[in-house]
């Protein structure tokens, strides 16, 4: 018989914690940008205004002009549509691994479909 994971408590304040620091929205951290983009999973860029802000908040020495940079001329950032179908700033070399796991999130949902309509 496995054995039972023995119980964590984490106060809420931890919790809050351990986001904002997750989220590299401390002061302890200032990552680059591709580090951040790829960090918290992409950045939402629907209005690339709003991603400038978005990364600048977590790093205060990059300016919309190193994002422009990563964007068009390194080709370190792409701004592509992925989770929820919105643009977002992700990582050139996480590209390929964010398109394969949404192509498998849409076919699950394909597949858990059809199988609620064929029981009704």
């Amino acid at each position: 018989m496995p054995k039972q994971p023995s119980e964590c408590r984490v106060s809420w304040k931890q919790v809050a914690a351990f986001r904002l620091r997750r989220h590299y929205l401390t002061d302890d951290t200032s990552p680059g940008l591709v580090e951040l983009c790829g960090g918290v999973c992409g950045i939402q860029a629907q209005i690339l205004s709003a991603a400038c802000l978005s990364c600048c908040v977590r790093n205060r020495a990059l300016t919309p002009q190193a994002i422009h940079d990563a964007l068009w001329r390194r080709r370190s950032l792409v701004r592509t549509s992925a989770m929820r179908q919105t643009l977002h700033l992700l990582p050139a070399s996480d590209l390929s691994a964010t398109r394969r796991g949404e192509k498998d999130a849409r076919l699950d949902g394909r597949i858990l479909e059809s199988f609620a309509l064929r029981g009704r």
